[in-house]
């Protein structure tokens, strides 16, 4: 069992560090005002609370990577378009 959970802190590791850095808020809100969904309708639609997208969009806060997953689903776009290329990433 042990080098499971060996396996699972790593890969939560890599989970964080792509939530934190390279989740881009201005694409994901861009996104959703270019397809007229409000935040209370995809929040609706996510099964989550619109305070929770206001953090998103405002940076106080990111996505887990399952839940981006499904916000690029409703959202019509690829997951890779609601994330930071690495070069901005860079100069932020």
């Amino acid at each position: 069992m042990r080098p499971a959970r060996e396996h699972l802190k790593i890969r939560n590791s890599a989970t964080r560090y792509l939530e934190f850095s390279m989740f881009d808020r201005h694409a994901f809100a861009a996104r959703r005002v270019t397809l007229g969904l409000s935040v209370e309708e995809l929040a609706d639609a996510l099964s989550i609370a619109p305070s929770t997208v206001y953090w998103w969009e405002s940076g106080e806060t990111t996505p887990s990577l399952r839940t981006l997953v499904q916000a690029s689903r409703h959202l019509c776009t690829p997951l890779v378009s609601l994330l930071l290329d690495h070069h901005s990433a860079q100069t932020e």
